[in-house]
């Protein structure tokens, strides 16, 4: 036990957790699931690598006309950007600023991605399978940022704070699609000229957020049913790669469960399912609305 997590570790989830770590001290039989649930929960080099393979390449479209120094902060605000809003929420330390490795990273990669001779980074990358392999991976750290995010919610803030375990563990999962979003919206490029940000139109990166978000905290010991925290942060995981993998490989796919659960959401509180947004067309309800304030005239 004690090669997989270190002291700091250790202390964070007897914290956040501590039935859990009650059950995993005296059950060794659990000690692979501890190795897969280390691989999930703990960022490590090869994570941040993949992660920001895939920041820098979905940013370099969108910034490849920009000056490079605007090109590499931008760059790393969203490879970064989940870690540090969670850290200036809960005032500890970000990420990038923790250890040394995470921005040498960034910039290596960034470099790569943008100058390599032959373009030869960017082109691997863009391979079928390794894009495979990469959206694994970037599932697996959007996973990470999120349970991090839930567990340090419930280590710093005050006791039963369960809104704000939420909107830190949202925030954290998605920060960097936040940060993404508003580049691809500020810089318009040929083929993205409607686009818009995530608070305007939500995407998939943001919805799986929330709901991974919901079900590690409610099924958790915490909030909700006392499931064992390794056991749902290995599942969720396992779900959100799986997902990612079918989104890359059939160009389109989200699970039935959430789209049910949408539909639910959206019959119950009668909230427009469309938006308008900037020049796109209106719900039926927007349509009608002139039609009937002219006809009570």
């Amino acid at each position: 036990f004690a090669h997989l997590l270190d002291r700091e570790e250790i202390i964070s989830i007897s914290l956040a957790y501590p039935n859990s770590l009650d059950a995993r001290m005296s059950d060794v039989s659990l000690v692979p699931m501890l190795a897969v649930d280390h691989l999930v929960r703990t960022p490590h080099l090869l994570l941040h690598v993949m992660h920001s393979l895939y920041a820098c390449y979905s940013m370099r479209p969108v910034l490849r006309n920009t000056h490079w120094v605007y090109n590499l902060v931008m760059t790393a605000l969203v490879t970064v950007g989940g870690g540090t809003l969670r850290a200036f929420l809960l005032r500890t330390t970000p990420p990038i600023l923790a250890t040394n490795h995470v921005a040498l990273v960034i910039v290596i990669v960034w470099y790569l991605m943008n100058y390599c001779p032959s373009d030869a980074v960017f082109k691997l990358y863009n391979w079928r399978p390794f894009k495979i392999v990469g959206v694994a991976y970037e599932a697996l750290n959007k996973t990470n940022s999120i349970f991090r995010g839930v567990d340090e919610s419930i280590i710093h803030l005050p006791r039963g704070s369960l809104v704000g375990t939420l909107i830190v563990g949202t925030i954290g999962g998605m920060g960097g699609s936040l940060v993404a979003g508003y580049l691809r919206k500020a810089n318009k490029f040929k083929g993205h000229e409607n686009a818009v940000s995530e608070f305007s139109k939500p995407t998939w990166s943001s919805k799986s957020t929330l709901w991974t978000v919901i079900a590690y905290v409610f099924l958790t010991e915490t909030y909700g049913l006392g499931f064992p925290a390794d056991v749902a942060r290995v599942v969720l995981a396992l779900c959100l790669v799986s997902v990612a993998v079918m989104q890359e490989v059939y160009g389109s796919f989200i699970p039935r469960v959430v789209m049910v659960m949408e539909d639910v959401f959206y019959a119950v509180t009668q909230i427009p399912r469309k938006q308008q947004h900037d020049g796109e067309e209106q719900t039926q309800h927007d349509v009608e609305s002139p039609k009937l304030r002219k006809k009570q005239k």
